[in-house]
């Protein structure tokens, strides 16, 4: 019991940390810190790993606020060297795969060496997930492949993808600039731009990117006013709305992971609604969105099951 009540300690200021604003941030970090070295989490490789794993599912899950990876950055940094320590270069890799700009980091920061062994994995993932991923690291790993993989990258990335391609790895969003628009619930800027190009606000979706790193947003195309629910662009979503754009269950899906409880209210109030609680349920614990999923749990699940018994 001790063991699980100093777990579920560390996991909650960890939240503390990547959640709370900016006031706060320099002692729940500290507090972190503080807890980490309590609970000698850097002396039991077992421990560690188990840290790492929460990190990294926070980092592909949870909502990104503006200084989301700043702060995940902060963590990574000072564990670094305990990484590399206790972890071999194939461990480590295999442990961060799931998230790019994780990798990319420690690529950067020489805790993950590029390797035949690494970019076999990374070719593999690619396969595997039918994705792009290893164009993501085209710099890194062009030297690896051979001539036929990389005629076709070189092929793929055309000149407009190559421009600021660091930069645009580093913020691990879809670069289109009717995302980004989108993204900072830029509401005139993207009236101005759909008026100019005559978009359809029905029929759009949006493409996938290669520097998409959301793993949510990678197996989905969404529409626009789900990309909107993402991001909790309120007012976006309210203009989208306004013009009778089609609304489908799966809005809850996407305000779930927008960890914004207005936005969740808007959608019940015009009466759309999931078609299956359990699944929000999971996808909100999936995110760490703790409280959403008590509301979920609380308000449908809850009644559901009183409902049954009646």
């Amino acid at each position: 019991m001790e063991y699980i009540n100093e777990k579920k300690e560390l996991y909650e200021i960890l939240l503390q940390y990547i959640e709370e604003n900016e006031d706060e941030e320099e002692f729940n970090y500290m507090n972190l810190l503080d807890i980490i070295e309590k609970q000698k989490i850097l002396e039991c490789n077992e421990d560690l790993k188990l840290f790492l794993r929460l990190l990294i599912c926070i980092s592909n899950n949870h909502h990104r606020s503006p200084k989301f990876y700043q702060k995940i950055l902060r963590i990574i940094q000072y564990l670094s060297q305990f990484i590399k320590k206790n972890f071999s270069n194939y461990e480590i890799f295999k442990l961060f795969k799931t998230n790019k700009l994780l990798i990319l980091y420690l690529i950067d920061h020489d805790v993950i060496t590029i390797d035949n062994i690494i970019v076999t994995e990374m070719l593999y993932r690619s396969q595997k997930t039918n994705t792009k991923y290893h164009y993501f690291f085209y710099p890194e790993i062009k030297n690896y492949l051979d001539n036929q993989e990389l005629e076709k990258v070189e092929n793929e990335l055309d000149e407009e993808i190559l421009i600021n391609f660091d930069y645009k790895r580093k913020i691990g969003e879809n670069e289109n600039i009717l995302c980004e628009l989108i993204r900072n619930d830029s509401i005139e800027n993207f009236v101005s731009y759909v008026n100019r190009t005559n978009l359809s606000l029905s029929n759009t979706k949006i493409n996938q990117s290669l520097f998409e790193t959301n793993e949510f947003m990678l197996k989905n195309d969404p529409t626009l006013i789900e990309y909107a629910a993402f991001y909790g662009s309120i007012q976006i979503f309210q203009y989208l709305k306004y013009n009778n754009v089609d609304m489908q269950p799966s809005l809850f899906l996407y305000a779930i992971h927008s960890q914004n409880a207005e936005l969740i209210h808007i959608i019940e109030e015009i009466d759309i609604y999931p078609m299956n609680y359990e699944t929000c349920l999971s996808e909100s614990i999936k995110c760490h969105h703790n409280e959403i999923a008590l509301y979920i749990k609380d308000k449908y699940l809850d009644q559901i099951e009183m409902d049954y018994k009646s």
